[in-house]
């Protein structure tokens, strides 16, 4: 099977145990309490604090659903923010949660379909970055995510928006993970910085001028 027979959609009512079975996939342990039940009672759009999170199923053409991406705006973050931005920034930034494909239909273009349509949605509701973490040893996932055109941070190496309000900034925890990130809007890219101290950073902004 091959991801241009894949429909990619917002996950249904009744989508809730296939999308936790591959959440658990992708975490290696038990997929979030509760979420099988949020999806089977909300579908793909379900509102947290600050905003909405999306998830998108790709359905085969036995109408089975093969994939899944769950997004949000990243709350633990915008909340060290001052309460009169956290709306702003949670249209600003998303951040991709989790990301998993059957392990049958895997390196079959289903994981690059869902990634696609997941920028799309996003791109129509205005977020400029998404962005997510990957395991720093793992090198073929660095490749899959610049093949997709995500820059991928240097371990330490910070994210930042240049805004009115001053650079908004996501930082590595240095936690064994990388920091992956793309402007979705058009006219945007990342760039890698050097800054005063003589460390880089990557700095999102409007390109051509």
């Amino acid at each position: 099977m091959h991801a241009a027979t894949t429909v990619i959609r917002n996950a249904a009512p009744g989508d809730g145990a296939r999308v936790a079975a591959l959440a658990a996939l992708a975490l290696g342990a038990a997929a979030p309490e509760g979420l099988a039940a949020v999806i089977d009672t909300s579908g793909g759009r379900i509102q947290i604090p600050h905003g909405e999170a999306l998830c998108q199923v790709a359905v085969d053409a036995q109408g089975q659903v093969a994939g899944m991406v769950y997004s949000a705006p990243p709350v633990e973050w915008i909340e060290q923010h001052p309460a009169s931005l956290h709306r702003t920034l949670a249209r600003t930034f998303t951040k991709v949660e989790l990301l998993a494909v059957v392990e049958s239909q895997q390196h079959s273009g289903i994981g690059s379909a869902l990634l696609t349509g997941l920028e799309d949605a996003e791109r129509e509701r205005g977020v400029q970055i998404l962005f997510g973490d990957i395991r720093a040893e793992d090198r073929s996932m660095r490749r899959w995510c610049k093949k997709r055109g995500f820059a991928v941070a240097a371990p330490g190496e910070p994210v930042a928006l240049r805004s009115t309000w001053g650079p908004l900034t996501l930082v590595d925890g240095d936690d064994g993970y990388l920091l992956i990130a793309k402007a979705v809007q058009p006219g945007y890219g990342i760039e890698r910085v050097q800054l005063a101290d003589g460390s880089f950073c990557l700095v999102v902004e409007k390109q051509g001028g």
